[in-house]
């Protein structure tokens, strides 16, 4: 029993906790702000990934130098 005790006051509840209305908001508004960081990031990605992709393709390194 004081074990199991023990573990409840360890172990959080999982019931959604009461906010305001003002906190709702600013919860909301941090939500947005977290997905907007992570279409950005998304974005940046991709950017990035087609930049090399492009620096791949336009490598003259090797195919346009006289041979030796």
């Amino acid at each position: 029993m004081l074990l199991q005790h023990s573990l409840q006051d360890f172990v959080p509840n999982s019931s959604r906790a009461s906010l305001t209305p003002k906190m709702e908001r600013e919860v909301a508004k941090l939500r947005q702000c977290l997905n907007e960081i992570s279409r950005l990031e998304s974005r940046r990605r991709r950017r990035i990934e087609s930049l090399r992709e492009k620096a791949k393709a336009d490598d003259i390194s090797k195919s346009n130098l006289p041979s030796s």
